[in-house]
């Protein structure tokens, strides 16, 4: 059964602090020399270790969804597609972001609705609280967090337009990106991907 959880707001879309932890993967290093190295150099540029620690952890969880394949594919592609990519691993460990693309982005696009309303946040956080334990355990400042980070990862992708987050736009999917994902048997997400 799906476990939804918070952890969204601890993690947010973090492209800068993805893309270095993903140029020390590509260097050889493990997960364990990725951490270290990040903190004794302050790779991130944060004032504070527990806000490293916390940031860390997040993009750990990505990593460890990252094969060698999506590494070369993410190292030899321009920014639009590494930020698809790095959706993609969020999508992996945040299933609460994975279904509100599946069920509000993409059912809004498909009937050609393009504005996104804090409304249409609020009502599916409201619906998977009535179906999720867990997230009806969630307190409202938890899920307006959700919310905010949810619509910033959606202006970094390019599926909101706009700083209001109120206008939706289509992206077009990196061909190669598309067949990894083929060739993962990656149906939902590819499903998804390809109506945004």
């Amino acid at each position: 059964m799906k476990k939804y959880s918070a952890g969204l707001t601890g993690a947010p879309f973090l492209y800068f602090e993805t893309n270095k932890c993903l140029e020390l993967k590509s260097q050889g290093l493990s997960i364990d020399e990725i951490k270290n190295k990040i903190f004794n150099e302050n790779l991130f540029n944060y004032k504070k270790t527990s806000a490293i620690s916390r940031t860390f952890s997040g993009i750990k969880k990505r990593i460890e969804n990252l094969d060698e394949q999506l590494l070369n594919i993410y190292n030899e592609e321009f920014i639009e597609t590494k930020k698809q990519i790095i959706l993609y691993l969020i999508c992996k460990t945040e299933p609460i972001l994975l279904d509100f693309l599946n069920e509000i982005i993409t059912e809004k696009i498909k009937f050609s609705d393009y504005e996104i309303k804090n409304i249409d946040f609020i009502k599916f956080l409201n619906n998977k609280a009535e179906n999720f334990e867990e997230v009806a355990k969630w307190t409202e400042n938890t899920k307006n967090k959700i919310i905010s980070v949810m619509k910033k990862i959606l202006y970094e992708t390019n599926i909101i337009k706009d700083k209001k987050y109120t206008k939706l736009q289509k992206i077009v999917l990196n061909h190669k990106f598309e067949k990894y994902l083929e060739e993962k048997n990656e149906k939902e997400f590819l499903k998804i991907f390809l109506q945004l």
